[in-house]
């Protein structure tokens, strides 16, 4: 009854370790969920949340890409593509709005100055 026991252990560790292992399916979820997650939250992303963002998004497009690349085809291939060019943009775009909010204010604060001056 042990051998039986212990060979059943094994073969359930084994099992979870590979239900565990991440795989090309889970890497293109993955990185579709965490666009999908910057594009919910980053109008309200501070610096840093932009750092450990792009943090993030660096090993995607690195060390994971690279991992998974030979296995992926071509609609994965896409698919990855098109999670490049939206967090691009989300980020490029969040950016350019923050840039053109600030410079907003520095003119209202400019104006209201002169005005007060006169």
């Amino acid at each position: 009854m042990n051998k039986t026991v212990i060979s059943l252990l094994a073969i359930l560790a084994m099992i979870v370790m590979i239900s565990c292992s991440e795989s090309k399916e889970s890497y293109v979820n993955d990185f579709s969920k965490f666009v999908e997650k910057v594009q919910k939250d980053c109008k309200s992303y501070t610096e840093a949340d932009w750092q450990k963002a792009d943090e993030t998004y660096k090993d995607y497009i690195g060390p994971k890409y690279d991992k998974f690349s030979k296995e992926l085809n071509t609609d994965e291939l896409l698919t990855i593509t098109k999670l490049k060019a939206q967090y691009i943009t989300l980020h490029g775009s969040t950016y350019l709005k923050n840039s053109l909010d600030k410079a907003i204010q520095e003119g209202t604060k400019t104006m209201d100055a002169i005005i007060k001056d006169k």
